[in-house]
């Protein structure tokens, strides 16, 4: 009786949307009870209640039959990733190269005097100090600091000490203007060799008014060893100079560099304007020319 009931309620609700086509509902969810009422055992009805199938069959007959339920779609599940071969686990072949790539700038520089038979720089020994003095006449009023500040930064690049001497009235010795400076002044500076010079003068006497420095040094050979052992800096007064730049590339050459062309290193001739510091190149040059070269064999002062 309680299942019929319940078919009949149903039933009821379902008339009702279907008096109202435009209620949208699902049709299977509600003749679910019904079919549920009719795989059931029939009941023992009385024959005062037998109408009620027949009413009931025909309300079902009237419904559209609901849609069999289809099993869901089995998804398929993705394709497991191809195992590697030995194809894709072997390492690529690397191209080929000559050798490993060097930055250009690295090995802009040159030595202004090398040994004919081995081809070795000339250089100061590394081993003990050079020793250098500053003619502050005709020199900024900040030569000395100035002169300082460059040469720390040969220290820095070449590993080789540096040491001040104070101040000197020596003379620039100017090339094509008189005689050469004497490597030897035990009158002035005792018996050893005559201390690195850096001095400010005019260069016109010389007829080197275009040049805004320059530098010179004696040079010694010993046991196949070019071996410099005192000179001098000189920077011009007879035109405006970034005092700074023309020092430290005047000092590049006493250590032994000659000019490059590469724009980016200090040793580059003409225009020196810009910031005081080394290349890579000039960096790579004097580092060559300072104690990672190793010591030498410097001749007694005479």
């Amino acid at each position: 009786m309680l299942r019929i009931l319940f078919a009949a309620v149903a039933l009821a609700a379902t008339l009702a949307l279907v008096d109202h086509p435009d209620v949208a509902f699902d049709s299977e969810a509600l003749l679910s009870p019904v079919a549920v009422v009719e795989s059931a055992p029939a009941p023992t009805v009385p024959a005062s209640t037998s109408t009620a199938p027949s009413t009931l069959a025909t309300v079902v007959s009237t419904s559209p039959a609901p849609a069999p339920k289809l099993p869901a779609p089995e998804l398929a599940a993705p394709a497991p990733a191809p195992l590697p071969t030995s194809a894709t686990t072997t390492t690529p072949p690397t191209a080929s190269v000559a050798g490993p790539v060097t930055d250009p700038d690295e090995t802009a520089y040159r030595f202004a005097v090398v040994h004919k038979a081995t081809g070795l720089p000339a250089r100061f020994n590394p081993c003990e100090a050079v020793h250098y003095v500053v003619n502050p006449k005709g020199a900024p009023p900040d030569a000395v600091a100035l002169t300082q500040a460059a040469v720390n930064k040969i220290v820095a690049a070449t590993g080789i000490t540096f040491a001040f001497d104070g101040t000197t009235t020596e003379p620039a010795a100017l090339p094509n203007a008189g005689p050469d400076r004497r490597a030897y002044q035990p009158e002035r500076y005792g018996s050893r060799w005559a201390p690195v010079l850096v001095a400010w003068t005019s260069f016109a006497p010389g007829g080197l008014q275009q040049l805004g420095g320059l530098s010179n040094s004696p040079i010694a050979e010993k046991d196949g060893k070019l071996v410099k052992f005192t000179g001098q800096v000189l920077l011009s007064t007879d035109m405006p100079l970034p005092q700074e730049s023309v020092l430290l590339h005047e000092l590049g050459h006493l250590m032994g560099l000659d000019h490059v062309a590469n724009p980016r290193q200090i040793m580059r001739p003409g225009d020196l304007s810009g910031e005081a510091r080394w290349g890579k190149g000039d960096s790579a040059g004097l580092r060559q020319l300072g104690r990672e070269a190793g010591c030498l064999s410097v001749p007694p002062p005479h």
